[in-house]
């Protein structure tokens, strides 16, 4: 601060030696007290330089570096069908929240299940309700809805049917490609386990009462799914359409394909949480719910 420095420099006026006579030049003759003067005045020079330095401004102390948010770190567990879409919410939560972390593991339908509601993991990701055993235990919400995707071995020159006929097809009720326009050929159909979202979505919504084909080869995964499917000229298989690898011929279902808003075929995914879940889990099912 500078406003210090006038009266530093009266202070230092003060006790500036004087000078003698009347319109003379003649320096006075030093008196008897000449050396305690040159002493005080010795004194005060020290006194200026002491306050000169106190008055001169000063860099301001840097600033503090921001203290780092405490990390938040939640488990997810995911059947299969929801994986690459949690995997995809992670994602998406974790670069909008900096601090929180999600760890995501992939299981069984019950396993899920019995992890979130005993408390093992803060978070559930399922391809359908939650099992009625667990109701009242296991909140579930309804964020998202995932396309069903057709997939065909690819050259069969087909590239949509109508849903009564994929259903036929699925129940293993056409032998021959010839029979509904494609080349000929017998159909072997690709099915995911009975657990899975896909075969309920199948059973529940598309196949009016009728069961899948008895004589489906089943797959464990979507991607084991796509490679036997490309890997045989009659094969007609279902998966979720996140789990797309760009292997076989996607078909249309009543001329809609699973990137159109309007495509038909179209299972829910849930969010949930057991009784013990942290808030930070019930606000990343919330923030989700929200943003889809």
């Amino acid at each position: 601060m500078r406003s210090c420095f006038p009266a530093v420099l009266s202070l230092a006026q003060s006790f500036a030696p004087r000078r003698a006579g009347v319109g003379g030049s003649q320096a006075a003759r030093p008196g008897p007290g000449a050396r305690s003067g040159a002493g005080r005045r010795g004194g005060v020079l020290l006194l200026f330089l002491l306050l000169a330095a106190a008055c001169a401004p000063t860099s301001a102390p840097p600033a503090a570096a921001p203290s780092p948010l405490a990390a938040v770190h939640l488990t997810a567990a995911t059947v299969p069908g929801a994986e690459t879409r949690l995997r995809a919410w992670v994602g998406r939560y974790e670069k909008n929240h900096p601090g929180v972390v999600v760890e995501v593991r992939s299981d069984t339908l019950a396993r899920v299940q019995e992890l979130v509601a005993g408390g093992s993991v803060d978070i559930a990701a399922l391809d359908q309700e939650p099992l009625p055993y667990y109701e009242g235990v296991l909140t579930g919400t309804v964020v998202a809805d995932e396309p069903v995707a057709v997939v065909i071995h690819a050259g069969k020159g087909v590239d949509s049917l109508s849903a009564a006929v994929l259903a036929q097809l699925l129940a293993g009720r056409v032998g021959d490609w010839a029979e509904i326009g494609g080349p000929a050929g017998p159909v072997q159909v690709y099915l995911l386990p009975a657990s899975s979202g896909v075969v309920r979505y199948l059973e529940d919504a598309v196949m009016a009462g009728e069961r899948l084909a008895p004589q489906a080869i089943v797959c464990a995964t979507a991607p084991s799914l796509l490679r036997a499917v490309a890997a045989d000229p009659g094969g007609i298989g279902v998966v979720p359409f996140s789990a797309l690898t760009g292997q076989g011929h996607v078909l249309g279902v009543e001329g809609r394909f699973p990137q159109d808003a309007d495509y038909p075929w179209r299972m829910p995914l849930f969010l949930g949480y057991g009784p013990a879940a942290p808030l930070a889990a019930r606000e990343f099912v919330q923030y989700i719910d929200r943003q889809d």
